[in-house]
Protein backbone atom coordinates (compact mmCIF):
# COMPACT_ATOMS: atom_id res chain seq x y z
CA UNK A 1 0.00 0.00 0.00
CA UNK A 2 1.05 3.35 -0.66
CA UNK A 3 0.48 5.79 1.78
CA UNK A 4 -0.83 9.56 0.79
CA UNK A 5 2.55 11.35 1.16
CA UNK A 6 4.49 9.35 -1.55
CA UNK A 7 1.90 10.39 -4.41
CA UNK A 8 3.50 12.60 -6.54
CA UNK A 9 2.38 13.78 -10.55
CA UNK A 10 4.59 13.56 -13.77
CA UNK A 11 7.32 11.42 -14.52
CA UNK A 12 10.17 12.94 -12.11
CA UNK A 13 7.54 12.72 -9.60
CA UNK A 14 7.04 9.06 -10.23
CA UNK A 15 11.42 8.69 -9.28
CA UNK A 16 11.05 10.78 -6.78
CA UNK A 17 7.87 8.09 -5.34
CA UNK A 18 10.10 4.91 -6.26
CA UNK A 19 13.16 6.31 -4.44
CA UNK A 20 11.17 6.92 -1.46
CA UNK A 21 9.75 3.66 -1.69
CA UNK A 22 13.22 2.38 -1.72
CA UNK A 23 13.79 3.95 1.07
CA UNK A 24 11.12 3.10 3.50
CA UNK A 25 11.55 -0.90 1.68
CA UNK A 26 15.03 -0.19 3.34
CA UNK A 27 14.07 0.20 6.57
CA UNK A 28 11.65 -2.18 7.05
CA UNK A 29 13.89 -4.90 5.55
CA UNK A 30 11.76 -5.73 2.72
CA UNK A 31 13.62 -6.07 -0.61
CA UNK A 32 13.63 -3.15 -2.78
CA UNK A 33 12.48 -2.35 -6.47
CA UNK A 34 14.06 -3.03 -9.13
CA UNK A 35 15.88 -5.64 -7.68
CA UNK A 36 19.73 -6.10 -8.01
CA UNK A 37 19.23 -9.09 -10.74
CA UNK A 38 17.51 -6.30 -13.03
CA UNK A 39 20.44 -3.96 -12.93
CA UNK A 40 22.69 -6.53 -13.49
CA UNK A 41 21.31 -7.92 -16.79
CA UNK A 42 20.50 -4.39 -18.18
CA UNK A 43 24.54 -3.86 -18.17
CA UNK A 44 24.79 -7.50 -19.37
CA UNK A 45 22.63 -6.45 -21.91
CA UNK A 46 24.22 -2.79 -23.02
CA UNK A 47 27.48 -4.65 -22.83
CA UNK A 48 25.87 -7.11 -25.69
CA UNK A 49 24.34 -4.51 -27.35
CA UNK A 50 27.50 -2.60 -27.86
CA UNK A 51 29.37 -5.19 -28.83
CA UNK A 52 26.41 -6.02 -31.86
CA UNK A 53 26.77 -2.55 -32.71
CA UNK A 54 30.70 -2.80 -33.38
CA UNK A 55 30.54 -6.18 -34.93
CA UNK A 56 27.51 -4.66 -37.30
CA UNK A 57 29.92 -1.02 -38.10
CA UNK A 58 32.41 -3.14 -38.94
CA UNK A 59 30.95 -5.69 -41.09
CA UNK A 60 28.77 -2.73 -42.96
CA UNK A 61 32.40 -0.88 -43.86
CA UNK A 62 33.40 -4.66 -44.63
CA UNK A 63 30.41 -4.95 -47.20
CA UNK A 64 31.25 -1.50 -48.29
CA UNK A 65 34.51 -1.78 -48.94
CA UNK A 66 35.28 -4.93 -50.68
CA UNK A 67 33.07 -7.19 -52.76
CA UNK A 68 32.35 -9.83 -49.40
CA UNK A 69 29.01 -11.34 -48.89
CA UNK A 70 26.95 -10.44 -45.59
CA UNK A 71 27.59 -13.48 -42.98
CA UNK A 72 31.04 -13.28 -44.10
CA UNK A 73 31.87 -9.70 -43.22
CA UNK A 74 29.88 -10.40 -40.03
CA UNK A 75 32.19 -13.34 -38.84
CA UNK A 76 35.57 -11.65 -39.95
CA UNK A 77 33.79 -8.60 -37.72
CA UNK A 78 32.93 -10.33 -34.87
CA UNK A 79 36.42 -12.47 -35.12
CA UNK A 80 38.37 -9.22 -35.38
CA UNK A 81 36.52 -7.37 -32.58
CA UNK A 82 37.01 -10.41 -30.17
CA UNK A 83 40.83 -10.47 -30.83
CA UNK A 84 40.88 -6.85 -30.25
CA UNK A 85 38.76 -6.46 -27.76
CA UNK A 86 41.04 -5.29 -24.87
CA UNK A 87 42.41 -2.70 -27.09
CA UNK A 88 38.71 -1.46 -28.15
CA UNK A 89 37.72 -1.17 -24.62
CA UNK A 90 40.70 1.34 -23.85
CA UNK A 91 39.86 3.58 -26.89
CA UNK A 92 36.28 3.43 -25.77
CA UNK A 93 37.00 4.61 -22.58
CA UNK A 94 39.28 7.17 -23.22
CA UNK A 95 37.01 8.14 -26.34
CA UNK A 96 34.28 8.27 -23.98
CA UNK A 97 36.08 11.03 -21.21
CA UNK A 98 37.14 13.07 -24.19
CA UNK A 99 33.96 12.96 -25.79
CA UNK A 100 32.23 13.80 -22.68
CA UNK A 101 34.71 16.83 -21.57
CA UNK A 102 34.11 18.61 -25.08
CA UNK A 103 30.81 18.11 -25.55
CA UNK A 104 30.60 19.57 -21.93
CA UNK A 105 32.43 22.51 -23.13
CA UNK A 106 31.17 23.61 -26.18
CA UNK A 107 27.30 22.56 -25.84
CA UNK A 108 27.07 23.84 -22.02
CA UNK A 109 27.54 27.62 -23.39
CA UNK A 110 25.15 26.92 -26.78
CA UNK A 111 22.58 25.61 -24.30
CA UNK A 112 22.55 28.28 -21.97
CA UNK A 113 22.38 30.74 -24.65
CA UNK A 114 19.42 29.05 -26.03
CA UNK A 115 17.63 28.82 -22.97
CA UNK A 116 18.48 32.66 -21.81
CA UNK A 117 16.95 33.40 -25.56
CA UNK A 118 14.23 31.76 -24.73
CA UNK A 119 13.53 33.98 -21.99
CA UNK A 120 13.50 36.99 -23.86
CA UNK A 121 11.23 35.05 -26.98
CA UNK A 122 10.20 31.47 -27.20
CA UNK A 123 10.10 31.47 -30.45
CA UNK A 124 13.56 32.63 -31.07
CA UNK A 125 14.94 30.31 -28.80
CA UNK A 126 13.92 27.63 -30.00
CA UNK A 127 14.87 28.63 -33.76
CA UNK A 128 18.40 29.50 -32.28
CA UNK A 129 18.47 25.73 -30.56
CA UNK A 130 16.92 24.09 -34.08
CA UNK A 131 19.54 25.87 -35.80
CA UNK A 132 22.46 24.74 -33.29
CA UNK A 133 20.82 20.79 -33.41
CA UNK A 134 21.37 21.36 -37.26
CA UNK A 135 24.68 22.27 -36.98
CA UNK A 136 25.72 19.11 -34.52
CA UNK A 137 24.27 16.78 -37.46
CA UNK A 138 25.88 17.87 -39.77
CA UNK A 139 29.59 17.56 -37.45
CA UNK A 140 28.72 14.31 -36.17
CA UNK A 141 27.33 12.45 -39.23
CA UNK A 142 30.69 12.73 -41.22
CA UNK A 143 33.00 11.83 -37.96
CA UNK A 144 30.55 8.80 -37.59
CA UNK A 145 31.69 7.62 -40.96
CA UNK A 146 35.09 8.43 -40.61
CA UNK A 147 35.08 6.70 -37.45
CA UNK A 148 33.53 4.02 -38.91
CA UNK A 149 36.09 3.28 -41.82
CA UNK A 150 39.18 3.90 -39.15
CA UNK A 151 37.96 1.47 -37.23
CA UNK A 152 37.53 -1.11 -40.47
CA UNK A 153 40.80 0.08 -41.05
CA UNK A 154 42.67 -0.81 -38.37
CA UNK A 155 40.80 -4.45 -37.54
CA UNK A 156 40.32 -5.91 -40.64
CA UNK A 157 41.75 -3.88 -43.83
CA UNK A 158 45.77 -4.97 -42.31
CA UNK A 159 44.76 -8.68 -42.66
CA UNK A 160 42.57 -9.05 -45.99
CA UNK A 161 43.70 -10.08 -48.82
CA UNK A 162 44.14 -7.79 -51.87
CA UNK A 163 41.36 -7.20 -54.04
CA UNK A 164 41.92 -7.54 -57.82
CA UNK A 165 40.93 -4.37 -59.71
CA UNK A 166 39.09 -4.99 -62.92
CA UNK A 167 40.51 -3.48 -65.68
CA UNK A 168 38.42 -1.71 -68.26
CA UNK A 169 39.78 -1.42 -71.62
CA UNK A 170 38.51 1.61 -74.27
Amino acid sequence: MITPYLHFQGNCAQAMTAYQANQAAGLTGDAPFPPLGFFLGYFVFLITMMFVQLVSMVAVAEVAARPTRALAAMRLAAESVLRNLFKLVQVYVIASAVLGAVLMIVLLPLVLLGLGLMLLSQVLGIVVIGLGYVAMLVAIYPLMFAFQYMVWKGLLAADAPAVVEASVSA
